[in-house]
């Protein structure tokens, strides 16, 4: 197998750069694109495509405009549509690659509310999704805390590392990574506050296989989102777990190797 990391860029639908990377192994049973979480980048899941690529998986990962390596002002978005159709850019391009291979998603927190908003709009592109603590329809309220008559660009701190893992390495490592932002703009809060709203009445359309994953103390989306989720949606294959206790970082918890042998499994049922 060859885990050897590709780092790539690819334009999206209004031309600007969208920074992805690739590893790949043989003959690959499935490929998984991860959308990551809000402020980080994809460079945070090594580990996990490490895994994923153990167990026979090829993996494709991209960071958010304005994220990471990506073109786009830092921690800045007019609306979220932007983001459902990165993600289909690079959708397409996975698949113009790998023809006849299964290909499921893998979205964590706003990768999450991705996942659903390109779930809701594109049908039969994809075979299946898993969401990790997804934001959906902030039912923790926690947009409500924002003047959005205020400067576009106006910073925003984002939240306390210390709430997203009971893992103490992960935070350090979260602490110490100079590609996360430390703030984001009242323009980014004030796109997902609408785009939370619109999604309410959009998941009637979202019809994918899905695997949810949500932790009961999660302090910045709250589990009731992933139950909102569940119950909404038209998909006739869904799966929900809230896991007891856990943070908002799922796949930096000190239960990882389990989740991700859990999401593994989900997968080869729906490879057979």
């Amino acid at each position: 197998m060859d885990f050897e990391s590709i780092g790539l860029a690819i334009k999206s639908f209004d031309d600007i750069n969208i920074h992805y990377k690739k590893n790949m192994v043989d003959n690959p049973s499935a490929i998984i694109l991860i959308s990551h979480g809000l402020a980080e980048h994809s460079g945070r899941y090594d580990y996990t495509v490490n895994k994923l690529n153990s167990f026979g998986y090829g993996v494709y990962r991209y960071d958010h405009r304005g994220h990471g390596l990506s073109d786009g002002r830092r921690g800045y978005l007019k609306d979220t549509s932007y983001l459902f159709e990165d993600l289909n850019s690079i959708v397409d391009l996975i698949k113009s690659e790998n023809p006849n291979v299964p290909i499921f998603l893998l979205g964590h927190s706003i990768g999450g509310h991705s996942l659903a908003g390109f779930g809701c709009k594109y049908k039969d592109k994809v075979n299946g999704m898993v969401f990790s603590s997804p934001l959906v329809c902030d039912s923790g309220n926690w947009f409500d805390f924002y003047d959005y008559d205020d400067e576009p660009f106006l910073s925003v701190p984002v939240p306390n590392p210390h709430s997203l893992s009971h893992d103490i390495k992960a935070i350090d490592s979260y602490e110490k990574d100079s590609l996360i932002l430390d703030n984001l703009t009242i323009e980014m809060y004030k796109a997902l506050s609408i785009s939370c709203d619109n999604m309410v009445s959009d998941l009637k359309n979202f019809t994918y296989p899905c695997f949810i994953v949500h932790g009961s103390s999660d302090t910045i989306v709250s589990c009731e989102d992933s139950k909102f989720f569940y119950e909404n949606i038209s998909s006739t294959d869904k799966e929900l777990r809230i896991l007891n206790g856990l943070y908002h970082s799922l796949l930096d918890e000190v239960v990882k190797d389990e989740l991700l042998e859990e999401i593994s499994k989900w997968i080869e049922v729906r490879l057979s």
